[in-house]
């Protein structure tokens, strides 16, 4: 693993003490601060007082400081090794308010850990799903959240209820004002700081929204009068209830699953990127950790009476930002998260929280996840069977929240899949991946008389394949590229008026060519020419394309079979 420069503290590093401390203390507020948004919205669905509101959010922390550390530790199969923060998602937002509405607190645990359970699963047979969980669904995944995020965050602005009914226009432009402060302070200091303050962009607008909330009466004053009041220290408790189940919930739940998997397969494959500047593709072994601890974290949450949570995109960008990934930052914030469990008075203050607020950073940070998921989309070439799968889900999963009464009258048991825009644009990928998956060829072969027309014979069909297989823009274009070399190697070593045949194979793990044709051996060069080589050697720049050829593909081999000579050309995807 070789360690970017722009980092100042890699993965094995150990930072100062303040640095270290510091560094987790940062990470810790960012999560704490959105990731109890998630708890509350549930709890308000379940009715719960302000007793059991403090006291979920007391676990909440407990659990989120838990994942944290082990997600950042290797303890033989669990953990991924990187600095990888957990957070509440919006994944299992719609179903686990649909679950509060149904059944109360005892149904969102019950679920929650069956979801845990799912994504442990999942976890165990990872490498065996990625042909039917390819990236252009984990981006569409993950975009499919921020969406949700967003659309969430403005009703929470606006007001908006349950049943989509605005409040009084005096009450829904104080809210809009509100979270326009909030949301306002976040954008500004993201956008024109130039100062660290952009690295707390969100946790200072959710201090602006908490001070411009008492002016226009949107603050619980009497709530946060009495959080000074309470004792400075005292234990967790977890929730006292017997978690239920509901069978008509369980898909919905699963859904949310493997998006929580999807995600934080992208999250783990951004920290391998960050911190290795020779990384090609995804260890699979530290992801499938990696997944594993998250669906640990999930169960967990649910054993002691909170929503699920997923890896966060949001602090490994952070990360980023600061140069400091360092593994053992993940453990100062997720002691930073476990000693926040045992404040009372802070967890009193992050619940009395105004709703617009809250909204401001969901808007804030789905805008972000949206962008990252189409990043995603977009990293894959793609041909019309992908952008039906991606745009027809999109429509069928938005249509949801535009026509909900429409959906709203379709059967009970469709109700968990029907009921959640994102569950339902999830569903329909997946259904529509599997299906459009039939008549996709993992081997083609072309055959093109010898002659310099090869890369004019060779590139439409190279670029509808590579669409059709979805592979990475980058690992094509070096198959492009390649391809493009051969063009001008072959025609001098082929014999006239013979066949050159072209094999091409995918998986998700590598293209490979392998081309036959009848003539002499082709030389590979290990070096590139010089300068002066180029000006005065006649055979200079079949010397470069051959270079060029062992540089743009991972692997290169020649051999001479039956009379034939033969070039195999493996791409690492």
């Amino acid at each position: 693993m070789a360690r970017p420069s722009n980092l100042l503290y890699g993965l094995d590093d150990t930072p100062p003490l303040a640095v270290t401390l510091l560094s987790g203390l940062q990470q810790a507020a960012m999560v704490a601060g959105i990731g109890a948004v998630f708890p509350l919205l549930v709890l308000a669905a379940a009715g719960a007082d302000p007793s059991q509101v403090r006291d979920t959010l007391a676990v909440s922390m407990l659990a989120l400081g838990i994942t944290t550390a082990l997600q950042g530790a290797r303890l033989g199969p669990v953990g991924s090794g990187f600095l990888a923060p957990a957070v509440f998602t919006a994944a299992y937002l719609p179903s686990s308010i649909m679950a509060a509405k149904i059944g109360g607190l005892p149904l969102v645990l019950g679920m929650t850990i069956f979801a845990g359970l799912c994504e442990i699963l999942l976890s165990r047979v990872l490498h065996r799903l990625r042909p039917y969980l390819p990236a252009e669904i984990a981006g569409f995944a993950v975009a499919m959240i921020g969406i949700v995020l967003g659309l969430l965050g403005f009703r929470l602005i606006f007001g908006v209820d349950a049943q989509g009914e605005p409040p009084p226009p005096p009450v829904a432009l104080r809210g809009l004002l509100l979270g326009g402060i909030a949301f306002g302070v976040m954008i500004g200091l993201n956008i024109w700081s130039k100062s660290k303050l952009k690295l707390y962009c969100v946790l200072i607008g959710m201090a602006a929204g908490y001070l411009a909330a008492w002016p226009l009466g949107m603050l619980d004053v009497a709530r946060m009068t009495a959080a000074m009041g309470r004792a400075p220290f005292s234990i967790p408790t977890p929730a006292d209830m017997w978690p239920t189940f509901d069978f008509s919930l369980a898909l919905a739940f699963a859904i949310g699953a493997i998006a929580c998997t999807l995600r934080a397969v992208g999250d783990l494959t951004t920290c391998q990127k960050i911190n290795d500047t020779e990384w090609q593709r995804p260890d699979m072994a530290t992801i499938r950790g990696g997944v594993l601890a998250d669906g640990i974290g999930t169960t967990l949450c649910g054993v002691l009476g909170t929503v699920g949570l997923n890896t966060f995109s949001g602090s490994i960008g952070l990360s980023v930002a600061t140069g400091i990934t360092a593994r053992v930052v993940g453990f100062a914030t997720g002691g930073a998260l476990m000693a926040l469990a045992f404040v009372p008075q802070a967890l009193d203050v992050l619940g009395a929280m105004p709703r617009p607020v809250m909204g401001a950073a969901l808007v804030f940070s789905g805008t972000f996840i949206v962008m990252n998921g189409l990043q995603v989309i977009l990293s894959r070439l793609m041909d019309s069977r992908k952008i039906v799968v991606i745009g027809l889900s999109l429509i069928i999963g938005l249509s949801r929240d535009m026509y909900p009464h429409l959906f709203d009258e379709a059967p009970a048991a469709l109700q968990p899949v029907l009921g959640s825009s994102m569950v339902l644009a999830i569903a329909s990928a997946l259904l529509l991946n599997l299906l459009f998956r039939l008549g996709i060829h993992k081997r083609v072969r072309y055959a093109f008389p010898a002659g310099h027309g090869l890369l004019r014979e060779l590139h439409d069909p190279l670029e509808r394949q590579g669409a059709e297989w979805g592979a990475r823009r980058d690992v094509w274009d070096k198959v492009m590229h390649a391809f493009g070399e051969l063009a001008d190697l072959l025609p001098p070593v082929a014999e006239p008026q013979t066949l050159i045949a072209v094999d091409l194979a995918f998986d998700e793990y590598g293209v490979d060519a392998e081309i036959r044709y009848t003539g002499q051996p082709l030389t590979l060069a290990d070096a590139a020419p010089s300068h002066e080589e180029m000006l005065e050697s006649d055979d200079a720049l079949h010397r470069l394309s051959s270079f060029m050829l062992t540089q743009l593909a991972s692997r290169v081999r020649t051999a001479t079979q039956n009379g034939e000579q033969v070039l195999k050309l493996h791409f690492d995807h």
